[in-house]
């Protein structure tokens, strides 16, 4: 049997997964499925039913169809440029379950800190998933001003110009760090992250710093109240795009 935090899908006919007993959970899921070089709706929307609109693109933070890897596109970000949904609640997690997955395609992780995604920077900080120089890194902050090193670890596990399947999760009990479905790193150690009140930032930090070199970013899902994955080992990465619709 499977952990109780790890979902059941139910395959579609054609092998998509066709839908997800948890999708009730998830607070942000972006697809990034648009036109080429589009800022705007519908590649940069929030297709989750927490439904918090289109994300703000900075600097040249744009829809890409030179790789995706689901649909035909994906979020190309760089150096100077990344794309940020509104401060929100679903967003902080306290001490509460999680699960925080997308896919990348980096072309350099030399370097940092060069933050993935996060809540993090400016005057309030709660979490982030950052790298430096190719070891993968888990932070938190307890009182948004400190900076705890929760996860780190998965170095040289990234593969460069290929996509990757990034994750974090906690289940109540340990914060496990994955790479492409092996996990490197695990805490039992627990703590009350703040409830920070940046804004949530892809490819960079909340000030638009910290940014990862030019890569491209797709299917983006963070579920609260959720460990998704909840193995000390390893999991199947997905295969399919995220279901978008209730089982």
């Amino acid at each position: 049997m499977q952990p109780w935090s790890q979902p059941l899908l139910w395959p579609h006919p054609g092998g998509a997964v066709a839908c997800d007993p948890y999708f009730g959970n998830v607070v942000l899921l972006a697809g990034f499925n648009g036109t080429n070089g589009s800022t705007g709706a519908p590649g940069m929307t929030d297709e989750s039913p927490a439904a918090h609109g289109t994300a703000t693109a900075r600097g040249t933070a744009q829809i890409s169809t030179t790789q995706a890897k689901f649909g035909a596109s994906s979020l190309t970000v760089n150096a100077t440029s990344s794309v940020t949904w509104p401060s929100s609640t679903d967003f902080t997690f306290g001490s509460g379950a999680f699960t925080v997955e997308l896919f990348i395609w980096p072309t350099s992780t030399t370097g940092g800190p060069l933050e993935v995604i996060g809540v993090w920077g400016g005057a309030s900080n709660g979490w982030v998933i950052y790298t430096i120089n190719g070891q993968w890194y888990w932070n938190i902050s307890t009182t948004g001003a400190d900076n705890i090193v929760v996860e780190q670890g998965c170095i040289g596990a990234m593969t460069l110009s290929a996509w990757n399947h990034l994750a974090i999760d906690f289940d109540g009990t340990t914060y496990r760090l994955y790479v492409n479905g092996t996990t490197c790193s695990t805490s039992t150690t627990l703590r009350t992250m703040f409830s920070g009140t940046s804004v949530l930032s892809i490819g960079s930090d909340a000030t638009n710093a910290n940014n990862i070199p030019t890569a491209y970013i797709d299917e983006v899902r963070i579920t609260k109240g959720v460990a998704r994955y909840a193995n000390n080992t390893s999991f199947a990465v997905p295969t399919a795009a995220f279901p978008r619709v209730q089982c």
